[in-house]
C-alpha cells in the first residue's frame, strides 16, 4: 500500500466512482443519439464515434469495481476467484485506457485526411480496417503479453496487483506503467494536438480566403451598380434633352406655302430657336455616347449642367 490512510484512499475511491458514474452517462447519451439517427451510423465519423463510445464503455465497471478485488497488504488475494478477477480488472483498465486513446487518434487521422489532404469520404472509409487493427490489436498485445508472461512464471509475482484504487500493473512491475502506457498514452495526446492544430490552421484559412472573396466580389457589385446607375441617370439625361429639344423645334412647313410667307421681321426670332435645337440635340448625342463607356461616368454632371443650361436659354427666350 502506498503511503496513503484508509481514509484518503476511501474518499479518491468514491471520487473515482462519482467522476466514473458520469462518464458512463455522457457514454450512454452519446451512443444512444448515434443510434437514434441511424441515417447517420453510415457516416464513417459517426462510426469512429461509436467505436470510442465502446472503448470507454469497458473500463467503467473496472472503476466502479474499486479496491473489491485488490489484494491484502502482503500481496495475498482471498481466493483464487479474487485473484483472477484482479487479473480482469488491471487488463480491462490497461486495455481499454489504450484502445480509447487510439481512437481518439484514428479521429483525428480521419479529420486531417478530409480536411487537409481533402481525401474523399469513400476513400476514407478504406481506412477503417486499419483503425480497427491497431487501435484493438496494439492494446491487446500490451495488455495480455506481459499477464501471459508473469501466469507462465510461477515464481514471478503477479503483473496486475494492488494500484492504491484499482487492481493494475503491480509495483513490482512499475517501470513497465511508464513504458507499457504512459509513453502511448502521451504520444496519442502529442499526436492529437499536432494533426488538429493543423486541421485548425486550413480551416482558419478557408474562412480567411471566403471572406477576401466575399469583399472582393461585393465591390465589384458595388461598382458595378454604380457605372449602371450613372448610365441610367445619363440615359435619362439625354432622353429628357432629346424631348426638349422635340418640343423647342417648329412644325415643318407645308408643301403648298410660299416662301415669301415668311416675315422679315419674324426670321431673326427664329435664330436663337434653331440655336437652341442643334444645341440640345448635339447636347443629348454626347451624353448617351457617354454613357456607353466607364470612363465617362462623372460626364453626368456635364449633362445634368448642359441641362441647367438649356433650360435657362429657353426661359430667357
Amino acid at each position: 500500500m502506498p503511503a496513503f490512510t484508509a481514509a484518503q484512499v476511501e474518499t479518491l475511491i468514491t471520487t473515482m466512482r462519482v467522476s466514473a458514474s458520469f462518464s458512463l452517462a455522457g457514454l450512454i447519451l452519446t451512443l444512444g443519439d448515434i443510434i437514434r439517427k441511424r441515417h447517420k451510423i453510415g457516416a464513417s465519423p459517426s462510426r469512429l464515434v461509436s467505436w470510442w463510445t465502446l472503448s470507454e464503455m469497458l473500463y467503467i465497471p473496472a472503476l466502479l469495481a474499486g479496491r473489491a478485488v485488490v489484494p491484502d497488504r502482503t500481496g495475498h488475494f482471498a481466493s483464487p476467484t479474487t485473484r483472477n478477477l484482479c487479473h480482469l480488472q488491471g487488463w480491462l483498465v490497461q486495455y481499454s485506457f489504450l484502445a480509447s486513446v487510439l481512437w481518439a487518434s484514428a479521429m483525428a487521422t480521419n479529420s486531417y485526411l478530409t480536411v487537409v489532404w481533402r481525401v474523399s469520404t469513400r476513400t476514407v472509409v478504406k481506412f477503417e480496417p486499419v483503425y480497427h487493427a491497431v487501435a484493438w490489436g496494439l492494446p491487446f498485445l500490451l495488455a495480455t503479453i506481459p499477464l501471459g508472461v508473469t501466469l507462465a512464471n510461477p515464481a514471478s509475482p503477479d503483473f496486475y496487483g494492488d494500484a492504491t484504487l484499482y487492481c493494475w500493473i503491480s509495483a513490482a512491475f512499475s517501470p513497465y506503467r511508464i513504458t507499457m502506457f504512459y509513453v502511448p498514452v502521451w504520444i496519442c495526446i502529442g499526436y492529437c494536438i499536432f494533426v488538429y492544430a493543423r486541421v485548425a490552421i486550413v480551416i482558419r484559412n478557408v474562412f480567411e480566403h471566403r471572406d477576401q472573396f466575399t469583399t472582393t466580389t461585393n465591390g465589384k457589385s458595388a461598382r458595378s451598380d454604380s457605372v449602371s446607375m450613372n448610365a441610367g441617370s445619363t440615359s435619362q439625361v439625354g432622353s429628357t434633352l432629346n424631348a426638349a429639344a422635340a418640343s423647342a423645334s417648329p412644325p415643318l412647313p407645308s408643301a403648298g406655302s410660299s416662301a415669301a410667307a415668311v416675315s422679315p421681321a419674324s426670321a431673326p426670332a427664329t435664330s436663337p430657336r434653331r440655336s437652341l435645337i442643334v444645341h440640345a440635340r448635339s447636347a443629348s448625342q454626347s451624353v448617351v455616347a457617354m454613357a456607353t463607356s466607364t470612363k465617362h461616368r462623372t460626364s453626368v454632371a456635364s449633362g445634368v449642367s448642359g441641362r441647367s443650361a438649356a433650360g435657362g436659354m429657353r426661359s430667357h427666350q
